[in-house]
């Protein structure tokens, strides 16, 4: 089903992104030289969905990156809560194993009881 759904909005998005790039072949020069703008030292001659990409990935990079970095502090209380919930149960299982001894010990009766088929006849 999860399947179905991502074909059902990959395909038509690169579909889309298909025709943007072949209606947007021309080209156009990016200046990276801001002072200068008469006559550029720094310039490159791409097509523009080429820029247009290139700015949406780098758009989504940064979006990606500061999303990860405001929700560190969410992570790290996920983990010491990880390990806190670990050291609970092992405390648990300790005490629930110290219980069963001592039952055990108290009620003189063993802890596991053998099958019926391997008691010797009295």
């Amino acid at each position: 089903m999860l399947r179905i759904l991502s074909y059902l909005v990959t395909v038509p998005l690169a579909i889309l992104l298909i025709a943007l790039a072949v209606a947007n072949r021309g080209p156009v020069t990016l200046s990276l030289d801001p002072l200068s703008p008469e006559t550029p030292v720094l310039t490159v001659t791409i097509p523009i969905y080429l820029a247009l990409f290139a700015a949406l990935g780098l758009g989504i990079f940064i979006g990606g990156m500061s999303t990860w970095f405001s929700q560190g502090k969410w992570r790290k209380v996920a983990r010491e809560r990880r390990f806190e919930v670990a050291k609970w149960r092992r405390e648990a299982d300790h005490f629930k194993a110290t219980a069963e001894k001592a039952k055990t010990v108290a009620t003189g009766a063993p802890a596991l009881a053998a099958p019926e088929s391997q008691r010797p006849a009295a």
